[in-house]
């Protein structure tokens, strides 16, 4: 009997061990530190900052599906990136690739010749935002465009290797 009671305790914990090891754990995209918006404008590259966000802008609204992000550039702030992206970021899946209607890319820049609003060009596919992933509170992904400028002049943006990991505020 004693020794059948020995014999129990190592199968116990050994049936402990197997159950514990197969149960499913489950795993998101890896996301990143929330603080990015980068990209190379007309050949160079940008850093944006977005993580003071003082106008509290970054928001991802929960009824219209709406994320929305912003920020100035680092080292002249009368610059700034916007983003738009409508996307249910609760239920995903990820990645996915955005055009269309679906986004908005804005880039404004003032400088002494003035202020130039460029955007996607209304009706076309030139702008995309691919969601690579969110936890609900981070959102990450890349984008690209080519921008027209809004009064119809034949200035334009383009924009390669967008890369952003934002936080959001729920609204």
């Amino acid at each position: 009997m004693r020794a059948s009671r020995l014999l129990m305790v190592p199968l116990a914990a050994s049936l402990v061990m197997l159950i514990s090891s197969c149960t499913e754990t489950t795993t998101g995209p890896q996301i990143g530190p929330g603080n990015i918006l980068e990209a190379t404008v007309n050949g160079t590259k940008l850093t944006f900052d977005v993580a003071t966000d003082a106008a509290n802008f970054n928001t991802y609204t929960i009824a219209t599906n709406e994320a929305r992000f912003a920020g100035p550039l680092v080292s002249a702030p009368a610059t700034t990136l916007t983003l738009r992206a409508s996307y249910d970021l609760d239920k995903g899946p990820f990645p996915k690739t955005l055009t269309g209607s679906d986004v908005s890319i804005i880039f404004i820049e003032i400088n002494v010749d003035g202020t130039f609003i460029y955007n996607c060009p209304i009706g076309t596919q030139s702008c995309t935002i691919t969601l690579t992933g969110s936890n609900g509170e981070t959102v990450d992904g890349t984008f690209s465009a080519q921008l027209s400028e809004s009064l119809g002049t034949p200035r334009t943006v383009k924009i390669e290797n967008g890369k952003f990991s934002v936080k959001l505020k729920r609204q």
